[in-house]
């Protein structure tokens, strides 16, 4: 329906459409459409402005560094360091056992002729025995726990996250033992260099979660009979309890 009110009164779609509807010779319906589609574009070019801002606020959180440390309860624990430890070959699967473990700068690995002979000190600790693929390092990519035990390659059967422990006395503020979860690894052009991430629950319910990126050292305690080697290798294997 036509406006036949005074011009000066009409508002500028109003006299848009006046001069669509008599000078141009568009239909009504055309108006419509053109209005409509002005209208969609100032709600497009709103809609890209947040999605671009969106965007780079996810980018700022992707570039955000993440901590070296161990995440439970809300509350972090820093990590500083870690090991990796060769025990040899499974003949059942093939795969290879080389144990994680890192640690926070509280606690001391004691060596004795290129092995570890003891820990000492309070810190943080995971500890993961690890099946991997390849002898010389740990493979990338994603570990499962393995409640069966099977020693196939790219699972973990025994994994323990200790929280401002003294490893003498295995006293502290928490000691665990994980039943469930994943183990994340990367690896980069430097030798022994891991990007780690943790993700796991304890047999309580709860959720802990690590991540540690550096060089790790690497012992390795030759290609023998895993069982024999475990039995006289490893000092935290060898020590593992529950508080």
């Amino acid at each position: 329906m036509l406006y036949t009110g005074h011009l000066n009164k009409i508002s500028y779609e109003h006299k848009l459409r006046v001069c669509v509807k008599n000078e141009c010779g568009l239909t009504s319906l055309n108006f419509t459409y053109l209005y409509n589609m002005k209208s969609q574009l100032k709600l497009f070019y709103f809609a890209l402005t947040i999605a671009l801002a969106v965007v780079s606020c996810k980018k700022d959180d992707n570039d955000k560094p993440k901590n070296n440390a161990i995440t439970y309860k809300g509350k972090e624990y820093p990590l500083d360091n870690g090991y990796v430890e060769y025990y040899g070959r499974v003949a059942s699967t093939g795969s290879y056992n080389l144990d994680l473990t890192v640690l926070s700068s509280g606690l001391v690995v004691h060596e004795v002729d290129g092995e570890i002979d003891s820990l000492s000190g309070v810190g943080n600790v995971i500890y993961f025995e690890v099946f991997g693929t390849d002898p010389d390092h740990l493979a990338a990519g994603t570990y499962k726990f393995d409640p069966d035990q099977t020693l196939k390659a790219f699972t973990f059967d025994n994994g323990a996250v200790g929280l401002n422990l003294d490893v003498v006395s295995f006293t502290g503020d928490d000691y665990f033992f994980v039943i469930d979860g994943t183990l994340k690894l990367k690896t980069s052009a430097t030798v022994n260099e891991y990007e780690v991430s943790l993700n796991c629950k304890n047999s309580n319910g709860f959720s802990v979660t690590a991540y540690f990126k550096g060089t790790f050292l690497y012992y390795n305690y030759g290609d023998s009979n895993m069982k024999s080697a475990s039995k006289n290798r490893g000092w935290l294997k060898r020590n593992l309890r529950i508080l």
